[in-house]
């Protein structure tokens, strides 16, 4: 059952995204700059892999869930591996520039770490982000009462603090809030992408019937003006000394 989950989330995870992935790596690469081999640890359905795609000649999206690579974004200039990265066979120096968006809170370690000293050429960029985008206010709107946390909070601003050894060199850590509008559909699908969410809402309307069902409590709580949320965004951008 909770594969099952994982793919109606994914499906609704792939379905919307705020465009931020682009706009983010926008303030972390100089205009102009090119490179010829991109990795994306932790890729998903490869939208933060399309962003580094542009910036590059060749890119490989990386990520142990098969679930989330079914319904990844295809582009000739990208190979999407399902695999944990320090378990993958990918060469020592063969990478120009690696990103990671918004997995290192679930995969920061010291074998991690040495795993992407590893695969970085000298002087490569490795660009740590995230965002964040508030969805708190809409809880009371579909009822879906407090939200359990399973284990630690999620931190947003995870980087590679603690398990930095001269290999890797912190040139910047930022935080920064934007604005988002979005229509009922696309915060319906950010809501659903939420397994606990989801899990609360497919309960009370049915799973045939959820995504149109919040769709529904959305537009009549906006009562037909686009829909604004907030974002938190999170970088740190470390170069390749070794």
């Amino acid at each position: 059952m909770s594969e099952a989950y994982s793919k109606i989330t994914a499906g609704h995870y792939a379905a919307f995204r705020p465009s931020l992935h682009a706009p983010i790596l926008e303030k972390c690469i100089e205009e102009g700059e090119r490179f010829g081999t991109g990795l994306d640890v932790g890729c998903g359905t490869g939208r933060s892999t399309i962003a580094l795609a542009d910036y590059c000649d060749s890119v490989i999206g990386i990520d142990p869930s098969s679930a989330m690579l079914d319904t990844a974004i295809q582009n000739p200039k990208i190979k999407y591996l399902n695999a944990i990265l320090e378990e993958s066979d990918l060469g020592s120096d063969s990478y120009d520039i690696i990103t990671f968006a918004g997995v290192l809170f679930y995969s920061k370690s010291q074998d991690l770490y040495n795993e992407v000293v590893r695969l970085s050429k000298k002087g490569a960029p490795v660009i740590v982000y995230d965002f964040e985008v508030v969805l708190k206010a809409f809880d009371t709107i579909l009822d879906l009462g407090n939200t359990e946390n399973v284990g630690p909070p999620y931190d947003h601003a995870v980087n590679f603090a603690g398990l930095l050894d001269g290999r890797l060199d912190l040139k910047i850590e930022e935080k920064e809030v934007v604005d988002l509008s979005v229509s009922s559909s696309e915060l319906a699908h950010l809501i659903l992408a939420e397994e606990s969410s989801y899990r609360k809402l497919a309960s009370r309307f049915g799973s045939d019937e959820v995504f149109e069902s919040v769709q529904r409590i959305l537009d009549t709580a906006s009562m037909g003006t686009a829909l604004h949320v907030q974002a938190n965004i999170f970088y740190s951008i470390y170069v390749n000394t070794k």
